[in-house]
């Protein structure tokens, strides 16, 4: 079983391996490095902010990679974001496809849903996702804690070049009490422009965090 350092350790190599290789021929490596170091950092800050959090007041959460009529899956994925940021996986080593009846022994108190899936929050709370699943008795759709991953330089729920924010972003949304401090906005825009260049207007930053419905179908 992996520690939460050694699954940072995972997302990290997955983000960054494969940068510094590319970096080092095209000249840029620096960019892959700096990143390196800032999600270790940044790991240590939202690990510390974190650790009076007494077990059995940890949220569940529920993280949904693929959801339609014909599919209801986690992804591998999960696991890592859920522990780094300090919530207790509920579907942990679920493989293949979910149905209603482990949602509900399950109970998370958030939701999150990536950009794979074409429904949103909205349709959670107003019961109309797939054709006879009724998530109305769910706790995160009953207090309205279901959330859109955000959709940035890349998708937001696999590892990418955007994986600070997306850390940043699940922490704050899991925990907002331990992150009043943190304003995402401000973090985007410092990110985008640090990283990549980008001068980010209101407008950007409210794109990557609302995307838009039918976005994640043909976003690579």
């Amino acid at each position: 079983m992996k520690t939460i350092g050694e699954k940072l350790i995972f997302i990290v190599g997955l983000i960054t391996v494969p940068l510094i290789v590319a970096g080092i021929c095209l000249g840029v490596g620096r960019f892959s490095l700096s990143l390196f170091d800032g999600i270790k950092i940044l790991y240590s800050i939202i690990n510390k902010r974190l650790a009076d959090i007494p077990e059995d007041q940890r949220k569940k959460v529920l993280m949904i990679g693929h959801y339609s009529s014909t599919n209801f899956t986690l992804g591998g994925f999960s696991d890592y974001w859920i522990s780094v940021t300090g919530g207790i996986n509920v579907g942990k080593g679920t493989q293949g496809n979910v149905n209603m009846e482990q949602v509900y022994s399950w109970a998370p108190d958030i939701m999150f849903i990536s950009t794979l899936s074409d429904f949103f929050p909205e349709d959670f709370y107003n019961n109309t996702t797939v054709e006879g699943a009724d998530w109305s008795g769910v706790p995160a759709v009953i207090n309205k804690q279901v959330y859109k991953f955000p959709l940035g330089m890349h998708r937001w729920w696999p590892p990418s070049t955007d994986a600070p924010l997306s850390l940043w972003w699940i922490a704050k949304t899991t925990y907002p009490e331990k992150f009043e401090d943190i304003n995402m906005d401000e973090k985007i825009k410092e990110y985008y422009k640090k990283f990549y260049g980008m001068d980010l207007t209101e407008e950007d930053v409210n794109s990557i965090l609302n995307p838009v419905k039918g976005v994640g179908r043909t976003y690579y």
